[in-house]
């Protein structure tokens, strides 16, 4: 999981989304908060995939003016990198 603060204030997460199982870090998923983490709301789902041995985790987020870099390894196929374009309506 990493969180960092949006130039707009907004709180911006990613994270792995299931229930907890050993050896499993499926599902990552993007969300904001813009009450101070009291609620979040997906704004990407990057990664679905649920198998046994299924990984894609140690996420790192940076900010670059209008996107985010979204940074993670993949269990099976080395480092990604996922561009994100922000709307700050």
């Amino acid at each position: 999981m990493h969180s960092i603060q949006l130039s707009n204030g907004m709180l911006l997460a990613a994270y792995n989304h299931h229930k907890y199982k050993l050896r499993q870090r499926s599902n990552l998923f993007i969300s904001t908060s813009a009450d101070r983490g009291k609620t979040w709301q997906v704004v990407a789902k990057l990664e679905q995939k649920f198998a046994p041995l299924t990984m894609h985790h140690y996420p790192t987020l940076l900010q670059a003016g209008c996107k985010v870099y979204v940074v993670y390894s993949d269990h099976m196929h080395g480092i990604r990198i996922a561009t994100l374009k922000l709307d700050f309506k």
